[in-house]
């Protein structure tokens, strides 16, 4: 293989090195408008006229963001309902190698943009770089990552209270030795030195909001390739790759926090969460418990919207990806041609030339030894993970108060519309009985 020979190597790494080096600059340079996009949208939030009792949110406030595969209906229902709900929103779809929605957009005026395929919610050098291309071109305060299940309602009335948040979910949360490396990232690659990661769980799925300043600087090409992957994946093993929990690591190794958002629902997660799930929210997120299936996967094509979405290309076919923590960025150029939609910085995966994981015993003992080192010894990162329920257990007393106040704000909303939250599909009993989170 000519391309993987010694030679050939050097001359290509030469080539990629020198657009990185100008490719963070260039984020770099992004992140410091970011900062003062940030103060900006802060100072005009002093002076911004409050919300109303009642009242929803400005649609212009809010870009969204459709990260889609399949499911041409769905997503033709989306964009019909954002229309009518967000009138000022723009709406960016990106297609992960799948289905094309080209038509779709020339009709109503979104950005349809194709990536290659690269199964990008199982890792996350793509899937960041296209989250982050995407909030450069909707370019709003706020950016609402949709997926085709998620069902809208009605618009936005709670406020976005940090730089992102989502689902009240189940999952475990991650792992305190990922927490003490996130926490260790802020402080000494963003400078944040106060920072504490204090809601240590999932919940950035579908329905989520991101600032976009925040999207700007964590999701960035250079901010990305400082985390160390290998000693990620050891301390938290191979979920850290799902997007569920890889966004919330790469924020919070930029300092920012989230948690859920009163705008999204999960109703069958009720049995499962600290806090009751809202009982009534703009975004619906559906699990695999739904009697009938998923509401939005049912919806079937009408006859007349045929030229709104095109099939998966024969080259998406056969350079489809399955594999979960994969990514190896000179295949994926070799494949496709360029590194359009892709992290420019990050090499690879943390996979070895056998094929196995990187992450052995002694690149565990590494990462655990390089924690204690900075945090000043084993018992002080031990002493790391009890102040951390305390931390966490605190900020759900303030989460709690949020929740009621967000409560007022749907009862003021509802009167003022009379409107009726939706009725809930039933839960598939046998699934709800044997819950997995």
């Amino acid at each position: 293989d000519t391309f993987s020979s010694s030679p050939t190597r050097r001359i290509w790494n030469s080539l990629i090195g020198a657009r990185a080096v100008s490719e963070m600059a260039l984020q770099r340079s992004m992140r410091l408008i970011a900062l003062l996009f940030g103060c900006t949208l802060l100072v005009w939030g002093k002076f911004a006229e409050p919300l109303k009792p009642g009242g929803t949110l400005p649609s212009k406030m809010f870009g969204f963001y459709i990260h889609i595969y399949d499911m041409p209906a769905a997503v033709i229902r989306q964009v019909e309902t954002i229309e009518k709900l967000f009138p000022e929103s723009p709406i960016y779809i990106m297609s992960d190698g799948g289905i094309g929605m080209e038509g779709l957009c020339k009709k109503h005026k979104c950005t349809f943009k194709m990536c290659p395929p690269a199964n990008d919610r199982w890792n996350p050098w793509p899937f960041l770089r296209r989250m982050w291309d995407a909030a450069v071109a909707l370019d709003t305060e706020y950016m609402v990552m949709l997926e085709p299940d998620n069902m809208i309602q009605r618009p936005f009335i709670q406020d976005p209270p940090m730089d992102a948040g989502g689902l009240d979910d189940a999952n475990p949360h991650l792992h305190y030795e990922t927490v003490a490396y996130a926490e260790y990232l802020a402080r000494e690659t963003a400078g944040k030195k106060d920072f504490r990661w204090k809601n240590t769980a999932s919940g950035l799925a579908g329905g989520s909001y991101f600032r976009t300043a925040a999207v700007i600087d964590a999701f960035s090409d250079a901010a990305v390739a400082d985390i160390n992957w290998t000693w990620a994946e050891c301390f938290e093993s191979k979920r850290l790759y799902s997007s569920d929990f890889g966004m919330p690591m790469v924020l919070s190794a930029r300092g920012f926090s989230y948690e859920p958002w009163r705008d999204i629902t999960q109703y069958d997660l009720d049995c499962c969460t600290k806090i009751r799930q809202p009982k009534d929210a703009a975004l619906q997120h559906y699990g695999r418990g739904v009697a009938g299936g998923k509401p939005m996967y049912n919806i079937q094509l009408l006859p007349n919207q045929s030229d709104l979405w095109e099939p998966m290309s024969e080259h998406n076919k056969n350079t489809k990806v399955t594999c979960q923590g994969c990514y190896d960025r000179d295949e994926y150029y070799k494949q496709h041609g360029s590194l359009d939609c892709t992290n420019r910085l990050v090499e690879k995966a943390p996979w070895d030339l056998m094929g196995g994981r990187r992450c052995g015993p002694e690149e565990k003992a590494e990462g655990v030894a390089f924690l204690e080192q900075y945090f000043g010894g084993k018992d002080a990162l031990k002493q790391l993970y009890v102040d951390h329920k305390g931390w966490e257990e605190a900020e759900l007393q303030e989460r709690r108060k949020r929740v009621l106040a967000a409560d007022e704000i749907l009862e003021a909303y509802n009167a003022a519309t009379k409107r009726s939250p939706p009725p809930t599909p039933p839960v598939d009993r046998m699934h709800r009985e044997g819950y997995d989170p």
